[in-house]
């Protein structure tokens, strides 16, 4: 059994050895609140477990934003989710029979294509994942690297501007807050309220939805320049940020994944032309830069990969 515990979503997937989701079940998070979350996610493995037996899961694990520490199984901190020491695993265990393991979600996003998605063919590759949140999973040598505070990978919460906007993390200027998926709507919001020139109006009812890197996506598809431009600036943007990983960690590969890693080719390829003209005087082949195989699934297969692990190794 597999769980991804997102800021606005939770998905639950039923895999097996092999990483494939047999069912999946995702739904909007009802609330921040663990007890919720984790009721939640009950209704969700039972909806699941009525398409098996449960002896037929050997263990379930559990992915989510922010600093964990993995033998405890606790949340130490999750800024987006407002979680401080959550015990998850102690939380879970209760209600189920089976092993709980929790891990970082961009962690599980980098195990997830390693074992079975677009790093399988590597030993080093750097996981970035892009969506309501940013942040990077670590694989170096074959192995997961977490840290010694066991906050190794959190990409989003470095400063590119040291007197720009103020994150819910304390510091300023964070990758977050320029590059995810809320800070790409807010832009797009910004330049509508002007009276900005877009295809975005055509694609979204606005009286129904709220505006979405999806309806921007659809726009650019149509060859809006301006949600073209916004996909491209998101993309510079990224590059360098990451480029400074690249010339850090020297991975084989960098693998892009989330849900913006879906959105308009644009926006990939500008992080790839941006990341090589910035590491080229350093290195000497090209770094690939690839889409993740799972999309916005890396890290739910990736719990999955965690369970096998942990039980098998």
């Amino acid at each position: 059994m597999a769980v991804k515990i997102g800021v606005r979503r939770v998905h639950v997937g039923l895999a097996n050895l092999d990483g494939h989701m047999k069912a999946k079940e995702v739904t909007p998070l009802v609330s921040h609140d663990p007890k919720k979350v984790v009721d939640q996610v009950r209704e969700l493995v039972a909806r699941l477990l009525a398409q098996c037996t449960p002896q037929e899961v050997i263990g379930m694990g559990i992915c989510c934003p922010g600093i964990i520490d993995t033998k405890k199984g606790e949340v130490i901190k999750a800024v987006n989710l407002h979680w401080h020491h959550v015990p998850l695993r102690q939380m879970f265990s209760l209600h189920f029979p089976w092993p709980v393991f929790v891990e970082n979600s961009m962690d599980t996003g980098a195990l997830g294509e390693k074992w079975f998605g677009s790093g399988k063919d590597v030993q080093d590759l750097l996981y970035i994942s892009l969506g309501n949140g940013i942040g990077a999973g670590i694989i170096s040598h074959g192995e997961l690297l977490e840290g010694y505070q066991h906050a190794a990978g959190e990409f989003g919460h470095t400063s590119i501007d040291l007197d720009g906007l103020l994150c819910p993390c304390g510091n300023r200027g964070c990758v977050e807050l320029y590059a995810s998926a809320p800070a790409i709507v807010r832009r797009a919001c910004a330049y509508l309220e002007k009276g900005g020139e877009t295809r975005i109006r055509e694609v979204w009812d606005e009286g129904s939805e709220e505006l979405t890197c999806e309806v921007i996506d659809k726009a650019a598809r149509l060859g809006d320049p301006f949600a073209l431009k916004l996909w491209q600036e998101t993309g510079e943007l990224l590059g360098r940020a990451i480029a400074n990983l690249v010339n850090l960690l020297d991975p084989e590969i960098v693998v892009i994944g989330g849900g913006l890693s879906l959105a308009h080719p644009i926006l990939l390829d500008t992080i790839a032309a941006v990341i090589w003209d910035t590491t080229a005087s350093l290195h000497e082949r090209k770094v690939e830069v690839r889409r993740a195989f799972f999309g916005r699934d890396s890290g739910l297969v990736g719990a999955a990969v965690l369970t096998i692990e942990r039980i098998f190794a």
